[in-house]
C-alpha cells in the first residue's frame, strides 16, 4: 500500500474520534449525578480530613474535565492533554486515599504537605538571603515557620508518629493501587504536553524538513493524530474520575451507587478499547 493510501486510511479512521466528545460529556454528567446522590459529607464512615480532600478534589477534577471538553471543541489539543493528565493524577490521589485507612491516609497527606512546603520554603529563604533579597527572605521565613508550627500539632498528637508520608512520586501512587500499567500507557504518555511539547515540535520538524521529501503533506495527518490522542486522554480523565467515585461508593458501602457509576462508564470503556484497536491498526502509518 502506498504511503498516501495509508495516510488516507489513518485519517478516515481517526477523524471519527472527534465525535467521542459526546460520550465523554455524557459519562461525566452521569457520574456527577451519582456523586451528588452519595452525600459523603454526612457519612460516619469518613473522618474530617478525607471529607475535605474528597470534596475539593472531586470538584476540581470535574471542572478540569469539563474545561477539557471545551478545549477539544476549540481544537486546543495540547491544553486538553495537559488538563486531562492533571485530572488523572488527582483522581489517582483519591483512589490511593480510599484504598486503605482513610483517616491515616488523610493525615499522611497533610503531614507530607507541611514537610515538603517547609523544606521548599527554607531553601527559598537561604537563596533569598544569599541574594540579599530581604523581602523574599522574610516571606519564605514566615511560611517555613508556619509549616513548622502546624507540624508540631501533628507531632504532639499521640499515635500519629507511625503514619508514613504520602508518596512523593506519582508512579508510586499508581503502582500501590494496581494501576502501574495505566501509568505507563496513559499518564506518562501525556507528560510531553505538560513539560515541553517536544513531540509535537519534532513532528512539525519532520513534516516540513526540506531534506525529507514526502508523497503527501503530513501536517494534516499530524493534526488528526493530535486530536485523536487528546480525545483519548480526555476519555481517560473521565474514566479515572469515575474510578475514584466507585472507590468512594465502595468505601461508603453503597453497592447500588457503585453499580450505577460502573454503568455510567460502559460506553467510555468501549470507546477506549476502540482507540487501542485503532492504535494497533495505525502502527507505522507514515513510513
Amino acid at each position: 500500500m502506498s504511503q498516501s493510501n495509508k495516510i488516507e486510511e489513518f485519517m478516515q479512521r481517526n477523524q471519527k474520534h472527534k465525535e467521542h466528545d459526546v460520550a465523554i460529556s455524557k459519562c461525566l454528567k452521569d457520574t456527577r449525578k451519582v456523586l451528588d446522590d452519595l452525600d459523603f459529607g454526612s457519612s460516619d464512615l469518613l473522618s474530617y480530613i478525607p471529607k475535605v480532600m474528597l470534596s475539593f478534589t472531586l470538584h476540581s477534577v470535574y471542572q478540569n474535565v469539563d474545561v477539557t471538553l471545551y478545549a477539544l471543541k476549540s481544537h486546543a489539543y495540547s491544553t486538553a492533554e495537559a488538563l486531562s493528565r492533571v485530572a488523572i493524577e488527582h483522581s489517582v490521589n483519591l483512589i490511593y486515599l480510599l484504598s486503605e485507612n482513610t483517616k491515616e491516609r488523610g493525615i499522611s497527606f497533610i503531614k507530607s504537605y507541611l514537610e515538603r512546603t517547609e523544606k521548599a520554603s527554607s531553601q527559598w529563604q537561604r537563596l533569598a538571603a544569599d541574594q540579599g533579597d530581604e523581602t523574599g527572605e522574610a516571606i519564605a521565613s514566615q511560611k517555613a515557620e508556619t509549616c513548622r508550627f502546624y507540624q508540631k500539632l501533628f507531632i504532639i498528637n499521640p499515635g500519629l508518629e507511625h503514619i508514613p508520608g504520602w508518596p512523593v512520586k506519582i508512579f508510586d501512587l499508581f503502582k500501590s493501587v494496581g494501576l502501574e500499567g495505566s501509568y505507563r500507557t496513559i499518564y506518562a504518555s501525556g507528560s510531553n504536553s505538560v513539560h515541553s511539547l517536544s513531540e509535537d515540535i519534532f513532528n512539525i520538524y519532520l513534516n516540513n524538513h526540506p531534506g525529507l521529501p514526502r508523497e503527501v503533506d503530513m501536517n494534516e495527518a499530524s493534526e488528526v493524530e493530535r486530536m485523536s490522542f487528546a480525545v483519548f486522554l480526555s476519555m481517560s480523565a473521565v474514566y479515572f474520575f469515575n474510578l475514584a467515585i466507585v472507590a468512594l461508593a465502595v468505601k461508603m458501602e453503597d453497592e447500588v451507587a457503585a453499580e450505577r457509576i460502573v454503568q455510567a462508564r460502559e460506553e467510555i470503556e468501549a470507546l477506549l478499547s476502540q482507540h487501542h484497536e485503532d492504535l494497533i491498526e495505525d502502527r507505522g502509518p507514515f513510513t
